[in-house]
């Protein structure tokens, strides 16, 4: 994580580094839910071509997740990865839905890590929001266990995350830390009530997540005696 700032984080600015790891400044966040766009939902992660072969293309097709939230009149944005499709393959991709919800969607290009968290910090909620295609052959093992950074830049800016319960490890850190709350899509207007209503909730559980069990300060000296075991 070059530029992941969770672990060394004031609790409302985000610190940005140069290109040697030096910190450089700090950036910034939106930390009080008024100054959020309110009904926001972000994602930020690899997002394919729509028109892609099965097997190219990620096991969700967003315009889904898309059409599913926009519907409900939640603003929904993508920001796309280093590793996603090409943004002007993107654009054409998801143009339907562009045209069709032009003022509740958008999907933008990569933002740089270092900034990342900024920008995505005056969302209301980050997204990991999947509606898996049961066609796609991928394996379960990923499905099950797999954590994406995208948490943590969640988590860095603030944002109480969103999920789908398919991707299991992360379905149970959110429980586990009472940090967002975990839906079925099909659900999501009922389940979405209870989580507006226990933002703050969230948004104290965050903090206290910053400052204390994701504080690689406080772990310091665990990773100096698992080292100095092995050494």
């Amino acid at each position: 994580f070059p530029y992941t700032t969770l672990f060394r984080s004031e609790m409302s600015a985000a610190i940005i580094y140069d290109e040697k790891g030096n910190e450089s400044a700090t950036m910034a966040i939106y930390n009080d839910l008024k100054d959020k766009i309110q009904n926001s939902i972000v994602h930020i992660g690899y997002v394919s071509n729509l028109s892609l072969p099965k097997h190219l293309y990620s096991p969700t097709q967003f315009d889904k997740v898309a059409h599913k939230l926009v519907s409900l009149e939640y603003k929904y944005t993508i920001y796309s990865s280093l590793w996603s499709s090409k943004y002007d393959e993107l654009l054409k991709s998801y143009s339907f839905v562009l045209t069709k919800y032009p003022d509740l969607f958008n999907i933008y290009p990569a933002v740089e890590q270092k900034k990342l968290n900024h920008t995505i910090s005056k969302y209301q909620y980050g997204s990991y929001l999947h509606q898996i295609d049961k066609e796609y052959d991928i394996s379960a093992a990923y499905i099950q266990n797999s954590v994406g950074n995208k948490l943590f830049n969640y988590l860095e800016a603030l944002l109480p995350v969103l999920s789908t319960p398919e991707f299991k490890s992360t379905a149970n850190l959110i429980k586990r830390y009472n940090i967002g709350t975990v839906m079925d899509l099909d659900n999501f207007d009922d389940i979405i009530k209870k989580a507006n209503d226990n933002y703050e909730i969230y948004f104290d559980k965050i903090l206290n997540l910053r400052k204390n069990q994701f504080n690689i300060f406080n772990h310091i000296q665990k990773l100096y005696d698992i080292y100095k075991d092995i050494a």
